[in-house]
């Protein structure tokens, strides 16, 4: 519910809230998913054919459905495009998911990860992430924590696979990741999943221009390490 003008509304949880003082801010959630057979097929967010979702910093929490996020790339659109998920500065936590978080079909689609922190969802499926084999899918995840024990990151083999810069519960399904480590992230905690300033997770990418989701600038290295 990225505008939050959804309360009461028919088939919709009465707990979902608009943001609170403001127009935007940058949060989907509290969407309640339901429709297909058990586990759902509905999804949070629903692309088809030639869709394209490009987000920057948003906070995606307390959704509940069978997908995350759903791309059928199966066609490109005028301009040559395939269907592309694109997630930066992002965090993804308390979802509850009966399938995956994120779900690409066809052949002609791909998905991108980048500074992003994926913790504490409810997965029924195997895999957070899963691709229907080969053809022109990609895989691009970096310089993110990605923090499922019990699941696996990634089912399905997409046609190219970048994965560099990682803290993962594990890297078994991500051949060929480079730069990365399954040490634990150590949050803050109490669904605070800033990093404790000990954690493996602390300059661990080389460092960015710009600004973090806190607003800190990404180009200084922390001096405290322990």
């Amino acid at each position: 519910n990225p505008t939050g003008d959804c309360g009461g509304g028919p088939g919709r949880p009465a707990q979902a809230v608009r943001c609170a003082g403001q127009p935007e801010c940058s949060t989907i959630s509290g969407n309640f998913v339901t429709g297909g057979p058990t586990p759902a097929d509905g999804a949070t967010i629903l692309l088809q054919n030639a869709g394209f979702l490009d987000v920057n910093g948003v906070d995606f929490r307390g959704n509940d459905g069978g997908y995350l996020i759903r791309a059928l790339g199966d066609a490109v659109d005028f301009t040559g495009r395939r269907s592309a998920v694109i997630l930066r500065n992002c965090a993804i936590t308390g979802n509850a998911m009966a399938r995956e978080l994120l779900r690409l079909h066809d052949a002609q689609v791909s998905a991108t990860l980048d500074n992003c922190t994926v913790a504490d969802n409810a997965i029924s499926g195997t895999a957070l992430a899963r691709f229907n084999a080969g053809g022109e899918t990609a895989l691009n995840v970096r310089r993110s924590v990605v923090w499922q024990p019990g699941t696996s990151v990634l089912a399905g083999a997409p046609g190219a696979l970048v994965a560099q810069h990682l803290l993962a519960h594990e890297l078994g399904s991500l051949p060929g990741a480079e730069f990365s480590t399954t040490l634990p992230p150590r949050f803050v905690g109490e669904g605070d999943y800033r990093l404790l300033a000990a954690s493996p997770a602390v300059d661990y990418a080389p460092a960015l221009t710009g600004v973090d989701r806190n607003g800190q600038p990404r180009t200084r290295d922390l001096p405290v390490k322990a």
